[in-house]
């Protein structure tokens, strides 16, 4: 009996050895989860930062507009009173400004109606001829010529002093102070009556680059010409037939006629 009694006695420790065993190892063993987690965690933080990284590429055209601003800026249009009327073209010589407008073309702003909403503009009336005027304009100073009805293309002479304009009155130039014209071409100053010849237009004054002469196109009943006068003593040097798109000068002494250069005596 005694010899059964050691025999238990032993099983249950060797029992509770390999109990006592198990449970240690089953503490030594770390959770896999936790390792699992953290391999996950790291590649989301480089995927957040891509965005931030392209800002500065989205920024790169934000340099190219001051450079793009700059010619246009120098082909703005001068600013004329809205009573003024409609600009048709005009010459810049540095802060000078003289501009051909058609004083028929006027816009109308709109009015308040009695619930304080802007009305609608009254359809605009039937287009009529155009009441062509010169305005001078330099910084905050805008001056309109009374005494150039009619004429149009103003250009400014090298100097900056003069400017030539054009039109069925004829070629006329105004110097400062005081802009009073002078006609090189005298043209018609009335409309012919019906059934009439048409009267001859004369437009795009061109100014050598010495000043003394000017070139400028004409045209009548559908035959056009290039004219070239010396602006002193208004003599006529050239008389070329045929249509012109392109007026310009090349030297003091040789026109150039749609890129033909055409000597001028």
């Amino acid at each position: 009996m005694r010899t059964m009694i050691a025999a238990g006695m032993l099983a249950v420790a060797s029992l509770g050895v390999s109990l006592a065993s198990a449970s240690s190892s089953l503490q030594e063993t770390p959770p896999p989860a936790k390792p699992a987690a953290k391999p996950a965690a790291a590649p989301v933080k480089p995927a957040a930062a891509k965005p931030v990284a392209a800002k500065p590429t989205a920024a790169q055209p934000a340099p190219g507009k001051p450079a793009s601003a700059g010619p246009a800026a120098a082909m703005e249009a001068p600013k004329l009173p809205p009573f003024a009327g409609e600009i048709v073209n005009f010459d810049r010589r540095g802060a000078r400004v003289v501009a051909c407008v058609d004083a028929s073309k006027v816009a109308v702003p709109p009015r308040p109606g009695p619930d304080g909403k802007p009305v609608a503009a009254p359809p605009p009336a039937p287009a009529g001829p155009p009441r062509l005027r010169i305005w001078v304009i330099e910084r905050e100073v805008m001056q309109e010529l009374m005494t150039t009805g009619g004429l149009c293309d103003p250009s400014w002479s090298p100097d900056g002093k003069t400017f030539a304009a054009a039109g069925v009155r004829g070629v006329f130039t105004f110097t400062e102070p005081n802009f009073e014209p002078r006609a090189i071409v005298a043209g018609q100053l009335q409309a012919p009556p019906p059934g009439a010849p048409a009267a001859r237009e004369y437009d795009d004054p061109i100014w050598s680059p010495n000043g003394a002469r000017l070139a400028f196109r004409s045209s009548a009943g559908g035959v056009s010409r290039t004219d070239v006068v010396d602006v002193k003593s208004a003599e006529v040097l050239l008389k070329r037939d045929g249509p012109v798109k392109v007026l310009r000068w090349a030297d003091d002494q040789t026109l150039l006629v749609d890129a033909v250069r055409v000597p001028v005596p």
